[in-house]
């Protein structure tokens, strides 16, 4: 289920959950799932785009590459965790956050790439 933030948010969220059936889990890994990492930054830009729809101060980043230019992983999210990212409007470009719970599962930040 993904939530839609209100427009005056300053600082926008999304949850997404991903159910223990997911074909993701089959590969990683069958006996101790966890969400890859990968798939959790897919989610961030996935979101980040929802963001720039949204909030006209991300407008800058439409239309561009965007690129990772820091990521963290902190805690290990497992099937049925809700995901909790966050992001933050920065001069240069967004900080994100990834949270389950009040855990801090990742965090890092993105830009516009280099032309």
């Amino acid at each position: 289920m993904n939530q839609r933030p209100e427009p005056a948010d300053p600082n926008p969220t999304f949850e997404t959950t991903l159910p223990a059936d997911h074909p993701v889990f089959a590969g990683h890994f069958p006996d101790a799932p966890v969400v890859p990492g990968a798939l959790l930054l897919n989610l961030v830009l996935e979101h980040l785009a929802k963001c720039m729809a949204i909030y006209p101060a991300t407008a800058a980043l439409a239309g561009q590459a965007v690129q990772i230019e820091q990521a963290k992983f902190l805690a290990p999210v497992l099937p049925g965790q809700t995901m909790r990212f966050g992001f933050e409007l920065q001069a240069t470009g967004v900080a994100f956050t990834v949270h389950v719970g009040e855990v801090c599962a990742a965090r890092g930040r993105l830009a516009a790439a280099p032309a």
